[in-house]
């Protein structure tokens, strides 16, 4: 029996859970993928993309582990951080905002807001949280 127990529980070990947010509305997509290794927290965000559905514009901001800071409230989760226009090079400041609780589709509402210079997008999303497991 303690044989058993031993063999699930190290099946069990080498799987881990990515997980996190795909959005999108008519001029932004997102995408959050939060870390796969228990070292890192899993649910803790490991890359924060943001492009443009403008063909010309293409990716706007790319932010890692660090760069990203989280917070949580009663009915949101923040994640937001500053970086560096992928194009431009110009300074940039994110915050994406996602609510916790999913509407009846089971889709999750977000709001995205970038700052940068003297520029100011603030834009309501819909997103798909999606959780997959991946064998280590």
């Amino acid at each position: 029996m303690k044989f058993a127990a031993l063999i699930l529980t190290l099946a069990l070990s080498t799987v881990a859970n990515a997980s996190g947010f795909r959005c999108d509305n008519q001029e932004f997509k997102v995408i959050l993928n939060n870390h796969v290794h228990a070292e890192f927290g899993t649910d803790n965000p490991a890359v924060l993309v943001i492009s443009s559905t403008i063909e010309q514009i293409g990716t706007v901001a790319q932010l890692f582990d660090h760069q990203i800071q989280k917070a949580q409230t009663t009915h949101t989760t923040i994640y937001e951080g500053a970086t560096r226009d992928v194009n431009s090079g110009r300074f940039i400041y994110v915050i994406f905002t996602v609510f916790k609780t999913p509407n009846k589709a089971g889709k999750h509402y977000a709001t995205l807001e970038i700052h940068a210079d003297n520029d100011e997008y603030d834009k309501s999303m819909v997103c798909d949280r999606y959780l997959k497991a991946r064998a280590n």
